[in-house]
């Protein structure tokens, strides 16, 4: 369950609205949809995981893509990403600054390794999560990791292991998938 911020300016239902992410309220907002009231945001980090479903051409994807966006947008998040497709979805974002594009096990190997330096470097900062940490050391923070995975039924089986370990273990060091 997730608290959600009041939406602030009132808009009309009735046509298309394009995202403004110059109306995020925080850096790891995530754009869900347009109210009456206008649009509606949610905490990356006030979840433990998100995951999109419906059927084909409905707008998973457009949203991945929206929530990518905002993300780099508020620039204090990591965003690694992989698709079934050699992450061909997500190549757009390859030049910006905190993302990062996944193309095989071997790079989600990669990013286990991250977060157990993550987990030592709560050790010794005495934090039990990147929340405390953050707080206690605010010129040393650890970065929330939003990882995005499309087409997540097409990856290859060690990489589904290895993902559902991640997920399973990793929120406290920052992990948000």
């Amino acid at each position: 369950q997730v608290g959600l911020k009041p939406p602030r300016a009132s808009v009309s239902l009735d046509e298309a609205v394009p995202l403004d992410l110059t109306q995020q309220p925080h850096p790891w907002d995530l754009p869900v949809g347009m109210t009456k009231e206008g649009p509606l945001w949610i905490p990356l980090m006030g979840g433990i995981s998100f995951l999109l479903g419906g059927s084909t051409g409905m707008g998973k994807t457009g949203e991945e893509h929206a929530w990518i966006q905002a993300l780099l947008h508020g620039g204090r998040t990591l965003v690694y990403a992989w698709d079934g497709k050699h992450s061909v979805e997500f190549l757009r974002y390859a030049d910006k600054p905190n993302f990062h594009l996944m193309f095989d096990v071997l790079e989600l190997e990669m990013l286990q390794s991250l977060l157990r330096d993550r987990e030592q470097q709560l050790v010794k900062s005495g934090s039990v999560n990147i929340l405390m940490h953050n707080e206690a050391h605010p010129d040393d923070p650890i970065l929330p990791i939003a990882l995005f995975v499309d087409e997540a039924a097409d990856l290859p089986d060690q990489a589904k292991v290895l993902l559902k370990q991640m997920i399973r273990i990793y929120r406290y060091v920052g992990l948000y998938p």
